[in-house]
């Protein structure tokens, strides 16, 4: 199986051939809501459709509402016409391509073709509306009943009298099925027989009915859920068997979600049963009204505002998952198949979807981790922003090299073990090679460095170490021992470097100006900018993941086609072609686009998944202009 992961913060991103008997967790689902400070005209979603046309409408006690994917268009009593209040309580798109508006005061109409066509009203308020195959039209009503509406006729003809009615619907054999405060109706031939405990229902109203594609049906009531097996009802799941269920929904993988009256959503899957409930995301725990659109995405209707879940390509680790903190800022992914995490309050590793946390504290405090490395051996060492470096020995943080016993500066953002097994440590004041025999050796910016301030650290396989600095890049040769600065050309404006990904061919370098390009056989620098069509001006890593360029940014993380870009930065002026490119950012699940540098490593491969491994920090973003999206 291969998956392609990014872990921001942690967020994870998914291209997945997944396996059939699995499921996303709903954890895992990206959150969005909207309410009345989105444009709603009310909190309380009373139903929920979409229309051939890919709208999403939402009926409220004050209007219709219809999404396009950005915004909220109303339309009220004044807008809608004859309709004699803006309370809209049902809503059922027709087969062909019309929608049902039906309201509080039993006014019905029929939007088609951008019409909207009068209906005769009902005599009570409507809570749902339905067309049979046939062409009736079925009418649930508060207090009054189940009605019908002949298609030759605007007649409405009485089949249950004197009790409230919630959802009626049709199933493949064309029986007729209404949900009403006796309890459950099933109606032949206009003749309705009430079905009683015997049959295995609860005695209590039912609230809302379901066909599966299956033609199973599966009632939601009172006192739990019932799936018809047979000619016996019987409880899909025992947590199911007592909760009060308020509405219904099949999703593509043949998954039922229950909407209940106070507990949120549950999803009984092929994983077991899940819950989703106002502790862990949802803007209420009553849940009047469920959807799934087009693209898959599931619609939660509240009465705090309409919640949408989808299988966004990122979901979040934070806190509430385990973590130490939501504010990480390194990952690194271990051959042992495990990651470890690195944040504002200390050092965690995840291994198993179960969270370690690594001990250790300076005077009581928890260490802020800035960046991590990897041993051949499979020791981890742990670079801090006040500390210096800790070494992780059973489980906990060791002190190892800091101000006090030699080193330049306790924030230290880059470590690397070269061919020679030394240690190299980037820090804010210089770089610091540890000697096998634990001799330090120091460079400052005063000598060897354009800049003291050291972000990035790599190897090349002429053993060769790259340093990438506040002020540009030079490379310690480790046969003169000497450091050869790469000069940037003015042309380029670039001057931070904050990654690097060397190749056969050539050394790639995240700047903040773009992904520059560096030849190995003749030293020539190109550069992938805004002028080429990258979307951003400033990179922080790179890491390659089968065809393609995975590039961190504060704008989200950016996906470029490996040989594309090649062929761009060969002949830029006489490529007619424009760079492809993906962007994930808040649109794709990411909490926020904002995945910033000046920390290591930033992303990184995992070892167990084969998958593409990062960090995001904390932050919001508010995006401007037009960005292109490509695949």
């Amino acid at each position: 199986m291969n998956r392609l992961v990014i872990l921001c913060f942690l967020l994870v991103i998914f291209t997945v051939d997944a396996q059939q008997q699995t499921r996303l967790p709903l954890r895992d689902y990206f959150f969005e809501t909207w309410n009345t400070r989105s444009g709603l005209p009310h909190n309380s979603i009373n139903s929920l459709a979409q229309t051939q046309d890919g709208y999403l409408w939402v009926g409220t006690w004050e209007g219709l509402a219809r999404f396009n994917g950005q915004e909220f268009k109303l339309f009220t009593r004044s807008e809608i016409t004859d309709l004699p209040d803006s309370g809209v309580r049902a809503l059922t798109p027709t087969s062909d391509g019309g929608l049902l508006i039906a309201g509080a005061r039993g006014g019905i109409s029929l939007y088609q073709h951008r019409q909207w066509d009068t209906q005769p009203p009902a005599q009570a308020m409507v809570n749902h509306i339905f067309k049979s195959k046939n062409d009736n039209l079925w009418l649930a009503l508060e207090n009054d009943g189940v009605f019908y509406r002949s298609a030759s006729s605007t007649q409405d003809i009485p089949i249950i009298q004197n009790v409230s009615a919630y959802r009626i619907i049709e199933d493949p054999k064309g029986v007729i099925w209404a949900a009403t405060s006796d309890g459950l109706y099933k109606i032949v031939n206009y003749k309705p027989t009430l079905m009683t405990p015997q049959q295995g229902l609860p005695d209590a109203p039912v609230y809302t009915l379901l066909i599966t594609r299956e033609g199973r049906l599966v009632i939601g009531s009172e006192r739990g859920a019932r799936v018809l097996n047979g000619n016996v009802f019987e409880s899909p799941h025992p947590q199911l068997s007592a909760e009060s269920i308020s509405s219904l929904l099949e999703d593509n993988h043949g998954d039922l979600w229950f909407g209940t009256i106070n507990k949120g959503v549950f999803r009984l899957s092929v994983d077991g049963l899940e819950q989703l409930d106002a502790k862990n995301g949802l803007p209420a725990n009553r849940i009047l009204s469920l959807l799934q659109d087009r693209e898959n995405s599931i619609w939660v209707g509240t009465n705090a505002g309409v919640f949408r879940l989808r299988e966004a390509p990122f979901s979040s680790w934070g806190k509430k998952r385990g973590l130490s903190s939501d504010y990480v800022r390194t990952v690194l992914s271990h051959s042992d198949g495990s990651l470890w995490i690195g944040g504002s309050t200390g050092l965690d590793r995840l291994q198993n979807n179960k969270i370690t946390h690594i001990k250790g504290t300076k005077q009581g405090s928890p260490y802020s981790v800035l960046s991590l490395l990897e041993q051949s051996q499979g020791d981890v060492w742990v670079g801090t922003y006040t500390s210096g470096v800790l070494k992780v020995v059973n489980n906990e943080l060791i002190p190892y090299l800091n101000r006090d016993n030699g080193l330049g500066s306790n924030e230290v953002r880059s470590l690397l073990f070269d061919s020679k097994n030394r240690l190299w440590i980037g820090s804010a004041m210089g770089l610091t090679r540890v000697n096998t025999d634990g001799s330090l050796v120091q460079f400052t910016n005063e000598r060897e460095l354009p800049s003291g301030f050291i972000l990035a650290l790599s190897e090349d396989k002429a053993a060769n170490i790259w340093i990438g600095t506040g002020n540009g890049v030079v490379v310690y040769n480790t046969n003169t021992e000497e450091f050869q600065p790469i000069q940037f050309p003015k042309a380029f404006s670039a001057q931070y470097a904050f990654g690097f990904y060397i190749d056969d061919k050539y050394t790639w370098m995240a700047t903040d100006r773009g992904l520059l390009r560096y030849q190995h056989a003749n030293g020539h620098m190109t550069i992938l900018g805004r002028e080429l069509g990258l979307p951003v001006d400033k990179l922080f890593q790179i890491v390659p993941f089968k065809d393609s360029l995975w590039l961190s940014s504060n704008r989200g993380i950016i996906e470029v086609n490996y040989k594309q870009v090649n062929e761009l930065l060969d002949s830029p002026t006489n490529n007619s072609q424009s760079l492809a490119f993906q962007l994930y950012d808040e649109g794709d699940g990411m909490l926020s686009a904002q995945a910033n540098g000046g920390s290591t490593p930033l992303c990184n491969r995992s070892f167990r998944w084969h998958n593409l491994v990062c960090y995001r920090k904390r932050g919001e973003y508010s995006k401007t202009g037009t960005l292109k999206r490509s695949h």
